[in-house]
């Protein structure tokens, strides 16, 4: 691995609220996302919302999922073999060593950086606007440690991955994915970070999955359906995606699940065309919130998908429409804490 490059990086000091999201960048990103006339018939289709907010029912105690008990315990302990052969969970496990505790989203997504883009270029990292030719809107990041992100693809060179010092902004350099893209997702596939989908950059979607791991991207299992525009998320052992489009006005409702090896087309269906949502795991539910929908606008509506039963739920709206171009998020208190695309802040009560 490189030595770590000093980026010229634009520091903001000062962070402007923006209104919401219709610049003509945002526009170009979803001309190649538009949704078709009628997509809200799949909404006919998913049970109701329940609207109760989640504190009439019992409190619940975060804890790991099942899938994830044997290498948490193995990480508690400092097994060396879990330590040596995921990079990616040392900084978990001096977590878990200095503080003695775990929480649920932690061996899936780190959850201490939030951060989107205010306009084409500048990239909000918690209150800081960081500006660097490298990287755009385009560009998708994923936390892999306490101090650092890791950027793939996007701007000049979609096949480009470094991580990015959140304190210093710094670089450090990565190999490059075989296949160059952008507008893609970013999340966890057994416990290495991964890129899916996304586009060429001439526009044309893309089904085909790199996972970084010995310090090299492996190809991994294509998706079903070519996407870009998409979210995903891992839930121990099985990573999900959702929405997305293939291409102009052409949506991907279905969603589909990487398990034991293979992608999984399941039965349920997004329960409308959506591309740029936010996308977070608590227990066995995914939330998403937000994107962009099949009228041409930012949305409020937020869904739950119940990992267990594969089935989506309605929750209580966001209280602004918005989308996401970068799915960062910070869990606390039950309150989910990030940035829409624009850099909007979006809080979220999980009660």
């Amino acid at each position: 691995m490189a030595e770590p490059i000093e980026s010229t990086i634009e520091i903001h000091s000062k962070v402007t609220k923006h209104e919401e999201v219709h610049s003509s960048e945002h526009e170009h990103l979803i001309s190649k996302h538009e949704n078709p006339e009628s997509s809200l018939e799949e909404t006919k289709h998913i049970e109701p919302a329940k609207e109760e907010p989640i504190s009439s029912e019992p409190e619940k105690t975060l804890l790991p999922s099942s899938g994830l008990e044997n290498l948490y315990s193995k990480c508690l302990v400092g097994a060396e073999d879990v330590i040596k052969n995921h990079t990616f969970l040392q900084p978990l496990h001096r977590q878990i060593k200095t503080q003695g505790k775990f929480h649920e989203t932690l061996l899936s997504n780190y959850n201490t950086v939030s951060g989107d883009y205010t306009n084409d270029k500048v990239f909000k990292i918690l209150e800081n606007d960081v500006e660097n030719s490298r990287f755009n809107w385009k560009s998708r990041a994923i936390q892999v440690s306490d101090d650092e992100i890791m950027i793939t693809g996007g701007a000049e060179d979609s096949t480009q991955v470094f991580l990015l010092n959140i304190h210093t902004y710094s670089t450090t350099e990565l190999p490059s994915l075989h296949i160059g893209r952008e507008l893609h997702c970013m999340t966890w596939i057994n416990f290495s970070p991964a890129v899916i989908g996304g586009c060429c950059i001439n526009g044309q979607a893309l089904d085909s999955v790199e996972i970084f791991g010995d310090g090299l991207w492996h190809s991994e299992a294509s998706i079903n359906h070519k996407r870009y525009g998409l979210s995903a998320c891992s839930t121990g052992n099985k990573t999900w995606i959702f929405g997305g489009a293939n291409s102009r006005n052409s949506p991907v409702l279905k969603v589909e699940v990487y398990d034991n090896g293979i992608w999984i087309e399941i039965n349920a269906h997004l329960p409308r065309g959506l591309v740029g949502m936010g996308v977070f795991k608590v227990e066995d539910e995914i939330f998403i919130l937000g994107g962009f929908d099949e009228t041409g606008k930012n949305s409020r509506k937020v869904y739950v998908f119940d990992t267990k039963k594969e089935e989506f739920y309605k929750r209580k709206s966001l209280s602004s429409s918005a989308s996401f171009s970068q799915n960062l998020w910070v869990l606390k208190d039950n309150t989910a804490c990030g940035f829409s695309f624009r850099g909007n802040e979006v809080t979220y009560s999980l009660e």
